[in-house]
């Protein structure tokens, strides 16, 4: 009998903490960046963003041309 009181209180254990961590789950959505530019990657963790509107047809390799 005592090993069936074990399992039900670890049972309900168990269901307490997956009720008690749902609101803690982020249901939110990330923020997403819309901004359109290039980054160019000079090495050893020295990067630069730089923000610009491509026109129509115009790619990364263009831009640094």
């Amino acid at each position: 009998m005592k090993a069936v009181k074990i399992k039900l209180v670890t049972s309900l254990v168990c269901i307490l903490v997956v009720l008690a961590a749902v609101p803690m789950m982020g249901l939110t959505t990330a923020a997403q960046d819309t901004k359109t530019g290039i980054m160019i990657d000079f090495g050893y963790w020295d990067v630069t963003w730089t923000e610009m509107e491509f026109p129509s047809g115009m790619d990364g390799n263009e831009a640094l041309e």
